[in-house]
């Protein structure tokens, strides 16, 4: 997993706030390497605002091919979690990691 995505389940393992640009980003990510939606709720639900209805509805949607998983320049031009490795020199997404 990439450190920007990794940065954000650290966030979300312990109980911090999450921006919606980091639960749309982390959300896309992990629905587009195959994670489960049970294994997804399983992880956003440790968020402190965590609200099954909204959070099922915003899943159900996110989860329609119209949604892609964020590009390295758009995660970098929208959230403060990237912290980029030797790997992900030249990364256009990160899952390509």
């Amino acid at each position: 997993m990439p450190p920007c995505m990794q940065n954000i389940v650290k966030k979300i393992k312990s109980k911090k706030d999450v921006s919606h640009q980091e639960r749309y980003v982390i959300t896309t990510y992990l629905l587009g390497i195959g994670t489960s939606e049970t294994d997804i709720k399983n992880l956003m639900v440790l968020l402190p605002d965590y609200n099954e209805i909204v959070f099922s509805h915003q899943l159900n949607e996110m989860s329609k091919p119209k949604y892609e998983i964020s590009s390295c320049s758009k995660i970098i031009d929208m959230t403060d979690i990237c912290t980029p490795n030797s790997e992900c020199i030249d990364l256009i997404n990160p899952s390509d990691y």
